[in-house]
């Protein structure tokens, strides 16, 4: 439309836009971000240079363009509204068109959809022990451990993620949260009656070296 209005060399107040295409008017007047990229990127450049008010809807043979996309011969095109343009563009301003946007029943195309997906968390969740017997090897464990951090901390620095082969630092901290989780099973009791400010056990094996 600047284009036009560039090469037409004469000011215009206001501009109004007519389309054949339902789903493209439907298109227009919802928000780009629930299209497809394809479509989106379109709509979300229309909508920069016009509004949703500023489209309506006509008929296919009231649209000089839709000649353009059927064969017709030249005699036909001369007395065609091609030349002339739709009559309504003769009557005084606003033109009575159809500007309602048709109501779709099914979904309209080019929609994007979200998926939902749901999570089934069992009563009893597996303990460390199940963790550390599922591997054969430290090394191994270590990198997966390193991958399941990793994808906690892009979710939560999703403007600079992690890629790439493992860091020296996050097998490092896997191995850092291995040796917790061994503690973990191996002292829980200490683990508790330290965090209550208990005695520990004249049994336990670390009671020699003082644990506060």
């Amino acid at each position: 439309m600047d284009f036009t209005c560039k090469a037409l060399n004469y000011p215009i107040s206001q501009a109004q836009f007519y389309t054949d295409s339902t789903i493209v008017l439907s298109w227009i007047g919802s928000h780009a971000s629930r299209w497809k990229t394809f479509v989106a990127n379109r709509v979300a450049k229309i909508q920069t240079l016009s509004s949703a008010t500023q489209w309506h809807h006509i008929s296919g043979s009231a649209n000089p363009a839709d000649l353009a996309t059927r064969g017709v011969s030249s005699s036909t095109l001369l007395t065609s509204i091609w030349l002339c343009g739709p009559k309504f563009l003769y009557e005084t301003f606003p033109f009575q068109t159809d500007s309602s946007v048709p109501a779709f029943n099914d979904a309209v195309p080019e929609e994007r959809y979200c998926t939902l997906q749901s999570i089934i968390v069992p009563n009893h969740l597996p303990d460390g022990n199940d963790l550390l017997h599922k591997f054969s090897s430290l090394s191994k464990l270590k990198h997966v451990i390193s991958y399941c951090l990793r994808f906690v901390n892009n979710c939560k620095n999703s403007k600079d993620k992690t890629n790439g082969f493992l860091k020296t630092n996050e097998l490092n901290n896997a191995m850092y949260v291995l040796i917790k989780l061994v503690q973990t099973i191996e002292f829980n009791n200490e683990i508790n009656a330290l965090k209550g400010n208990q005695p520990l056990s004249c049994r336990s094996k670390i009671l020699s070296l003082n644990p506060f």
